[in-house]
């Protein structure tokens, strides 16, 4: 018998038991799985878990958004 797994990407955020907030991803197969990691494993509450289809595509479009990329004027006189 095979067993399939689907690795999905989920963001969350939460508050660590020091007070530091904290918003991040990572890969896991069910939102039960991001919830117990984050209860149990961080000892932490959980704010929101919501499931991402390409995070890396998100990530890069946040900072190019915040932080467009500025052209060096050395490049330009080259």
């Amino acid at each position: 018998m095979t067993h399939e797994r689907t690795r999905a990407a989920w963001s969350f955020e939460c508050v660590l038991p020091t007070g530091v907030k904290l918003k991040s991803w990572f890969y896991s197969d069910s939102e039960a799985d991001v919830v117990k990691r984050i209860t149990e494993y961080l000892g932490a509450k959980l704010i929101k878990v919501k499931q991402i289809d390409n995070p890396l595509q998100d990530i890069t479009k946040k900072t190019v958004e915040k932080d467009p990329i500025k052209s060096n004027p050395l490049f330009k006189s080259l």
